[in-house]
């Protein structure tokens, strides 16, 4: 078996890009995006025609597409990403709501993601630095006041006789605890926070707009710090250096340093598996054999007709990142020894979501949302279809930046606040014993477990001693 150490299961860039769902197209903006159902306006019922829609691809696409699709499905891809996901949910839900797109991602404000307005032909504000073809003629040379604007980069000659305006070109706002800043509009943008961590998790963090990061020890602390946001799998080449695993890190690296420096490829992974002189910390995989499908969600023993619940925790990785407030994954298991009884989650009737608490149906027909609002949908749709195999996607419909759960951990590796969201509940086929117990399995590639808040994909770490999955952006 492979290490048991956490692992990253997803990491995707800012919405720019998705892992290919079956039979998806590259995206375009719509006359009116987010009509999903082409009903020539965008209501709730097109969010939930997404939800179908998101389900079907992550589940790879059983069957027909959804019927209540009624465009193109490049159209249905609302930011252009070559996937039909929970991003685009979300985005739907913001333009049922009458909200606008994070101006991040729509930068001039006309209701389409800027990526999918690439090689258009027409020339957007924002455009002039980031797709010149759009812009100004081939082979003109157009420079001006870094964060100046004109109409006249427009398809004309030399640009109008005027600067053609660096949009999106770098500037400084002075400030030295933001980074990336460029220019959007006239002004220079605020860019994003200085990321100040020293990998240390006994000094505070500060950040001085004049000198920067500033670190101080704090008294007493002996700690050792949470999990983290690693490299990838141990066992898999990767062009990242180093892997999840420290102590397979320190041996194979010891043996070939460029594992450490260059990239994870395959000599590493020869020296971490079965034969390499690093297999007895890496635990590899034998040869041959077939790897896990995912991180354990639960295990399972027990005598037939036994429920045992298999939770679902979820958790931010410290106290500054930004908490999941939407969550796809897909859960496998063997159906011969045990079956999937239903989705529950916790009702209190305290001050604060306090005991008394009763368990309720939170998925499939006559299910109650979560506690936070957020609704759980299932593909297949109700939990007795599930053979082994199904996707559930969490999303709040009429709060995107809802978070799932309060839960952080602290610089000691507490989890502080509440990370249960949802328990499985499974019941017992045939007699397992505690030697020999089966697994839920939550698959890992990147596009069926993705935890989002608005604007950003989230990496997800599985810390198996918590069984709690730790999002970090």
């Amino acid at each position: 078996m492979r290490a048991s150490l956490p692992t990253i299961c997803a990491a995707v860039f800012l919405w720019t890009a998705g892992a290919l769902g079956p039979r998806t197209a590259v995206g375009a903006c719509a006359a009116l995006p987010g009509d999903v159902n082409g009903s020539q306006s965008v209501t709730v019922s097109d969010v939930q025609c997404a939800v179908l829609l998101s389900l079907w691809s992550l589940t790879q696409g059983p069957g027909a597409v959804p019927a209540c699709v009624a465009v193109p499905l490049s159209e249905a891809d609302i930011n252009c990403s070559s996937a039909f996901d929970v991003s685009d949910v979300l985005l739907l839900i913001q333009a049922t709501l009458g909200a606008a797109p994070d101006p991040q991602l729509d930068k001039d404000g006309n209701g389409c993601i800027d990526v999918c307005q690439q090689g258009d032909g027409e020339c957007a504000a924002f455009e002039c630095a980031d797709y010149p073809s759009d812009c100004c003629k081939p082979g003109l040379v157009c420079t001006g006041d870094s964060c100046g604007l004109s109409s006249d980069c427009d398809f004309t000659p030399a640009c109008g006789g005027k600067a053609c305006p660096v949009q999106l070109g770098a500037c400084d706002d002075g400030d030295v605890c933001t980074t990336g800043n460029v220019c959007l509009g006239a002004s220079c943008s605020a860019g994003f926070p200085l990321s100040c961590n020293d990998g240390d998790p006994c000094t505070s963090v500060d950040c001085d707009p004049t000198v920067g990061c500033v670190y101080k020890p704090i008294p007493g602390c002996t700690c050792v710090p949470p999990p983290g946001p690693f490299p990838v799998d141990c066992c898999i080449p990767n062009a990242a250096p180093g892997c999840s695993s420290p102590a397979c890190t320190d041996c194979v690296c010891g043996v070939v340093p460029g594992c450490c420096s260059a990239a994870w490829n395959q000599v590493c992974v020869d020296l971490a598996s079965p034969g390499g002189s690093c297999n007895d910390v890496c635990a590899c995989d034998l040869e041959g054999a077939d790897p896990p499908p995912g991180d354990p969600l639960c295990w399972i023993s027990g005598a037939p007709g036994q429920k045992v619940p298999c939770p679902l925790r979820l958790s931010a990785g410290d106290s500054v990142s930004p908490h999941a407030s939407a969550l796809q994954l897909t859960l496998s298991y063997d159906p011969t020894l045990v079956k999937l009884v239903g989705f529950f989650g916790e009702t209190c009737f305290g001050p604060n979501q306090t005991p008394p608490c009763v368990k309720v149906s939170v998925a499939g027909p006559g299910s109650m949302p979560l506690m936070t609002g957020h609704s759980v949908s299932l593909s297949p749709a109700s939990p007795t279809l599930w053979n082994g195999f199904g996707a559930l996607l969490i999303v709040h419909i009429s709060n995107t930046s809802a978070a799932i759960t309060n839960a952080w951990v602290d610089p000691c590796g507490t989890i502080q606040g509440k990370p249960y969201v949802l328990e499985a509940a499974f019941e017992v086929l045939q007699p397992i014993a505690p030697s020999n117990q089966t697994a839920v399995w939550a698959e890992d590639p990147a596009a069926n477990f993705v935890a989002k808040t608005n604007s950003q994909v989230l990496q997800i770490v599985f810390w198996p001693e918590e069984q709690t999955f730790v999002t970090w952006p």
